[in-house]
């Protein structure tokens, strides 16, 4: 913030709707928000999301009630600000106030007009409805070499774990069942072979591969059908079902029939989180293969599916999906119409509808990185790490309740393709910038190591009920590393690690342009020699 008290100190003065500069300084409001939230956090770490949520509140009114000379002064003695006596003590009124976490009635006329765009956006970024995770694909006419490259970071609470496993292809019987997360479901007569990165805690995953070349990512999204009266009745989770549609999929197109298929029968709900039982929230889902991909937006059991076909998609924690969609919940407009979301009126639009109100900052910056590195035709695996480690978009997460905890880069290559097998790149450690992306490639014999996964829980508090009655450690042994080595890394280690990985890159892709089909044997322990060989360098 010091460097912008300069250009701050010419433009304080003009009146706000007068200022074409406004957005910066609602960027200042906003990130002394941050620091505050950030601050609360570490002081008072046994606050419930939702009690954060109404602090930040309190400040947010009370910053915009400031004059400009006053808030001015706030930005530059924000350390000092952190220190006063009346911080700690207006958060330990706030506290006393909200501790049964009830939402009072907030009376914001006071705010002039000009500020409302601020107080909006202030509201938005409480930890209330915590905004995370992003999923990219661009598609064979954007990328070098006429592959399609897929991508998320995974964004998830502050010290969960997220572990990388492999499951073999597997026959099944006639009345085999599946216990997912929470419930147990019929299971399929075959299931494909998978690499997932999953949330150790849980069955299902954030994101994953599959040996058919199709990959899945998912989001939370809030939406009208959200709307607290049954969500914490266990059913699947959005990552039970990324997971299952891994296992029972061999295209993009037959992922959404899955996807479909299961949030039809089965339905969306449970606490999506081990820490925090009040973190509710339905589901979209990106799905790529090597030839197409597909955007799946849900509200409760209602869902509309668009393909894509050319250029870049992303989507993150907001409703995406407008009048344009090749499929549909058969009873959509029906239903939309009885809860009064939509008004019978002109084009049906899924967003309009069903969206809540979300934060679109983190897509449409998403969008504008993968316009400029796709714009001539070569975007590549580079490319993609760079959209995953950009943090000034907010889409790297480094700090914070929600934070990068794992990502995915999957390159995929059409069978018989001059490129070579596809290649799924994960980290299994928080923070893209941070961490090493690890190749995997499916061979008949495929092994991950078991210093990426996560120790068997004794009477788990995720499977027993009642649930989560006490905390674990779930760490596996490269996040304990990992972890141990950045409180005291340097730029010169990370600057290592960086060129490690690189080394890497251009090993594995070589290996892969030169890999005869018959040779993918040679591959089995790629990524586990990967894990391997960080884990030395964190010694």
């Amino acid at each position: 913030l010091g460097d912008l008290t300069s250009y701050l100190d010419r433009v304080w003065a003009l009146p706000e709707e007068e200022d074409p500069h406004f957005p910066l300084i609602k960027l200042c409001k906003a990130h002394f928000m941050k620091n505050i939230a950030v601050n609360v956090k570490a002081k008072y770490p046994k606050l419930k999301p939702k009690q954060r949520g109404l602090i930040m509140t309190h400040f947010a009114a009370m910053i915009e009630a400031q004059g400009k000379n006053e808030l001015f002064a706030t930005f530059r003695d924000f350390a000092q600000l952190i220190q006063s006596p009346w911080f700690e003590e207006d958060i330990e009124t706030l506290i006393d106030h909200y501790k049964n976490s009830e939402i009072p009635a907030l009376d914001l006329n006071f705010v002039e007009p000009t500020h409302a765009l601020v107080m909006e956006d202030l509201f938005k970024m409480s930890p209330q409805s915590p905004q995370s995770c992003d999923t990219f694909v661009v598609l064979p006419d954007k990328t070098k070499g006429g592959v399609v490259i897929f991508g998320k970071n995974s964004d998830r609470p502050a010290g969960e774990v997220q572990e990388i496993i492999y499951e073999p292809a597997a026959d099944h019987s006639d009345d085999a069942l599946v216990q997912c997360t929470y419930i147990q479901i019929p299971q399929v007569a075959h299931t494909q072979a998978v690499v997932l990165s999953k949330p150790a805690w849980m069955w299902g995953a954030e994101m994953g591969a599959n040996e058919k070349g199709v990959v899945v990512g998912n989001e939370a999204v809030w939406t009208n059908a959200l709307d607290g009266s049954d969500e914490k009745k266990e059913r699947l989770l959005g990552m039970d079902m990324v997971r299952l549609s891994l296992e029972r999929s061999t295209s993009a197109s037959e992922a959404v029939d899955v996807l479909v298929s299961l949030l039809e029968t089965h339905g969306q709900g449970g606490p999506c989180s081990d820490t925090d039982p009040d973190l509710l929230y339905h589901n979209s889902f990106l799905v790529a293969d090597p030839t197409e991909a597909w955007v799946l937006e849900t509200a409760g059991n209602l869902w509309v599916a668009q393909k894509i076909t050319e250029g870049y998609r992303n989507i993150s924690n907001c409703l995406s999906i407008g009048t344009e969609f090749d499929r549909s919940s058969g009873n959509l407009l029906e239903v939309t119409k009885e809860k009064g979301w939509w008004d019978g009126e002109g084009d049906f639009n899924f967003t309009t509808a069903l969206s809540s109100g979300s934060d679109t900052r983190r897509k449409v910056c998403g969008e504008k990185l993968l316009s400029d590195l796709s714009k001539d035709g070569t975007f590549s695996l580079h490319s993609m790490l760079t959209v995953l480690r950009d943090d000034a978009s907010g889409i790297c997460m480094a700090n914070g309740d929600f934070i990068s905890t794992g990502s995915q880069v999957s390159v995929l290559t059409p069978p018989g393709g001059s490129g070579g097998p596809s290649c799924h790149w994960f980290t299994g450690t928080p923070d893209p910038q941070r961490s090493v992306f690890k190749p995997f490639v499916f061979t008949p014999n495929a092994r991950i190591s078991p210093f990426i996964q996560s120790p068997e829980i004794e009477n788990d508090p995720a499977k027993t009920s009642p649930r989560f009655s006490r905390e674990v450690d779930r760490s596996h042994l490269l996040y304990r590393r990992q972890q141990a080595a950045l409180k005291s890394a340097s730029e010169e280690t990370e600057s290592t690690l960086r060129q490690l990985e690189e080394q890497c890159i251009e090993e594995t892709l070589n290996t892969l342009a030169k890999l005869a089909s018959d040779s993918l044997s040679e591959l089995d322990d790629l990524f586990k020699d990967c894990v391997d060989s960080e884990l030395k360098f964190y010694k």
